[in-house]
């Protein structure tokens, strides 16, 4: 059985986003997201989301240094996060 679960999709192009949602929402996940890297950070405090899936070149704040900053929190280092690029 597939395991569904809340996905925060994190990606300053919003076309990349919808895509990815629509695919997502149509396996049963529910998907939240996130423009940029602080909002990111903001999202997964307050949503607790399973999978963060994480574009690596944002501006304002990188997905490597939000990465960095979810697995340095006790509360998040379990979170699964993969890193999107399209670099």
């Amino acid at each position: 059985p597939l395991l569904m679960g809340k996905i925060l999709l994190v990606d300053d192009h919003p076309h990349i986003v919808r895509l990815l949602q629509m695919a997502l929402t149509a396996e049963g996940h529910e998907v939240i997201s996130a423009c940029n890297g602080l909002e990111a950070l903001e999202k997964v405090e307050a949503e607790r989301p399973d999978v963060v899936i994480l574009d690596v070149v944002m501006p304002e704040l990188d997905g490597i240094r939000v990465l960095n900053r979810i697995k340095s929190d006790p509360a998040f280092c379990d979170t699964v996060v993969v890193m999107l690029t399209v670099k």
